[in-house]
C-alpha cells in the first residue's frame, strides 16, 4: 500500500459515513472541533499497552500490536520530531503515541477515556493531536511517516499560533502539515516521496489547465475545509501542500513561522501573512496559481 493509499482511505471513509452529521455537529464545535470535554487519561499502569520509551516520546501499543510495529512508530515519529522541530520547533510537553491493533479499542478509548464525542467514530475520523500532546496512530497507519509527522505539526502550529487558532487559516494549516510529511517522507524514503509529490503534480497540473483549482477563499475556515473533504475533493490536501511547497520554496520556512508567531499575539491570519510577507493572500494566490500554470503546460 502506498503512502497516499493509506491517508487517502481514511479520508474517503470520512465522506462515505455520517456526512450530514459532521456537518451539524462542527458547526457547534468549531471554537474547539475535535476538542475533548476534559477527561483526562488515566495512569498508564490502568492500561494494558505495552510502553516503549524513544529519544523523544513515549510509545503506548495496545496488545495485538507487534513490538516491531511498535519500534516502527518511535522510529518514524523521532524522524518527524527532527524534520519538524528544525523548521517550526520542538514540543512543550513529551509526546505520547497510543497505537493500536484494533480501530474498536481506539475509539473506545477515544470516547471513554478522553471524552470525545460519538460523532468521531461516527464519521470514522481521527482526531488531530491533543493538547496534551497525544497522538492516536490506528491499525493501517504504523508505517505511515507523512500520516504520523502530519498530526504531530498541527500540535506544534497550535503551539506557536494558539490553541484551534488554525480554524481560520486551514489551507496554510492542512498545507503546512502535508509539508512537513512529506519531508519527513523525504527523509527516510526518497524514491516514494518523488512519486508522491511527481502524482500530485500531475494532479495540480490538469487541474490548473480546466480551470478546477480550489480559490483559497474556500477553504481558509475549518468549515468550508470540512466541507471539501465532505463532497469528496481529492484537490483540498494536494493544492494546499503544494501552495505550502512553493511559499517556502520562494520564501523560507522562518517567514512561515513568523506569521504563525505573530496570529499566537492575537493578529488575525490576512494581517499576519501581510506583515510577514508584504503582500496579501489573495496576490499569493495570484502568484501560485501563474507558477502552476507555467508547470502545467
Amino acid at each position: 500500500m502506498s503512502v497516499d493509499t493509506a491517508r487517502t482511505g481514511w479520508r474517503e471513509a470520512r465522506t462515505r459515513r455520517g456526512i450530514q452529521l459532521l456537518a451539524a455537529l462542527c458547526l457547534a464545535a468549531l471554537a474547539g472541533c475535535l476538542s475533548p470535554s476534559g477527561t483526562h487519561p488515566p495512569q498508564a499502569s490502568d492500561w494494558a499497552f505495552q510502553i516503549l520509551e524513544t529519544d523523544h516520546a513515549t510509545v503506548h501499543s495496545e496488545p495485538g500490536v507487534s513490538q516491531e510495529d511498535s519500534r516502527e512508530v518511535g522510529v518514524l515519529f523521532e524522524n518527524g520530531y527532527r524534520v519538524v522541530g528544525g523548521d517550526l520547533g520542538y514540543p512543550a510537553k513529551r509526546p505520547q503515541l497510543y497505537v493500536y491493533a484494533s480501530e474498536q479499542r481506539m475509539y473506545e478509548d477515544l470516547l471513554t477515556r478522553w471524552g470525545y464525542p460519538t460523532w468521531v467514530r461516527e464519521v470514522h475520523t481521527v482526531p488531530r493531536m491533543h493538547r496534551d500532546y497525544i497522538e492516536w496512530i490506528p491499525p493501517g497507519q504504523h508505517q505511515d511517516i507523512a500520516f504520523i509527522t502530519h498530526e504531530y505539526s498541527h500540535r506544534i502550529i497550535e503551539q506557536l499560533a494558539g490553541l484551534n487558532s488554525q480554524i481560520n487559516f486551514k489551507w496554510l494549516d492542512e498545507g503546512l502539515a502535508e509539508y512537513e510529511g512529506q519531508e519527513a517522507l523525504a527523509q527516510l524514503f526518497p524514491a516514494a516521496a518523488h512519486s508522491k509529490a511527481e502524482a500530485r503534480q500531475r494532479l495540480l497540473a490538469g487541474s490548473s489547465a480546466s480551470g478546477t483549482l480550489i480559490p483559497f477563499f474556500e477553504m481558509t475556515t475549518e468549515r468550508q475545509w470540512d466541507e471539501q473533504i465532505q463532497h469528496g475533493s481529492q484537490l483540498a490536501y494536494p493544492e494546499a501542500w503544494a501552495a505550502l511547497d512553493y511559499l517556502v520554496g520562494r520564501y523560507g520556512m522562518a517567514r512561515v513561522k513568523g506569521v504563525l508567531v505573530l496570529i499566537g499575539t492575537g493578529k488575525r491570519f490576512p494581517e499576519a501573512f501581510r506583515e510577514i510577507y508584504g503582500f496579501t493572500v489573495d496576490q499569493f494566490e495570484a502568484s501560485f496559481r501563474t507558477f502552476l500554470s507555467a508547470t502545467s503546460m
